[in-house]
């Protein structure tokens, strides 16, 4: 407590002539430690623990703003790229086609913005959030690919399904759809 009965500014400077206050806790031995290791321990010691029993954690410097800028550029148009993937992986099938275009150059891009962002230094949840985007793209690329073998089922699909107004059709349009894919799936296995 200061003279007047408030509680003193532990950061103001200290009148001259004035003794230091205790310590709550103690400085970090120097010198060698105890048991004899000397100048053969290693150089970085761990954590010390707090009062709390938990690790004292040195603060991440944080990211250049020159750096950040173009990288965060980057990932909008990672993600951008990635969700008209995602948006044209759900057209019709001539067009349908790009969306693996569109998922390899996700995947491009990804991979830089995700080069780009550990060589700055950046961690946490961004670097598994490019990871996550990167394998959704290589996941919509290789769904749309795997259309191709069956390419005039789904086209004969499509085409039943654009006709069909009432529930009843469309029920018909996909056991014609899974009559045709057991066919072909029987074709493949002999």
């Amino acid at each position: 407590m200061g003279d007047n009965g408030h509680m003193a500014n532990p950061y103001a400077p200290k009148p001259p002539g004035s003794s230091a206050p205790p310590r709550d806790h103690e400085d970090p031995p120097t010198g060698p430690p105890p048991d004899g290791q000397g100048s053969d321990a290693p150089a970085s010691r761990p954590p010390e623990r707090q009062k709390d029993g938990s690790r004292r954690r040195t603060p991440r410097t944080p990211v250049d703003p020159a750096i950040m800028v173009p990288l965060s550029r980057r990932i909008m148009l990672f993600a951008l790229v990635l969700l008209a993937c995602l948006l044209l992986s759900t057209a019709p099938l001539p067009w349908r086609m790009g969306s693996v275009a569109l998922a390899a150059a996700a995947l491009v891009l990804g991979g830089t913005a995700l080069r780009r962002a550990w060589r700055a230094k950046v961690r946490g949840a961004l670097i598994v959030a490019i990871a996550a985007g990167m394998a959704v793209s290589v996941t919509l690329g290789l769904a749309t690919l795997a259309v191709i073998p069956v390419w005039d089922i789904e086209m004969a699909r499509q085409t039943c399904m654009d006709g069909a107004i009432t529930h009843s059709a469309q029920i018909g349009c996909f056991t014609d759809y899974r009559d045709a894919l057991e066919t072909y799936q029987d074709s493949l296995t002999g």
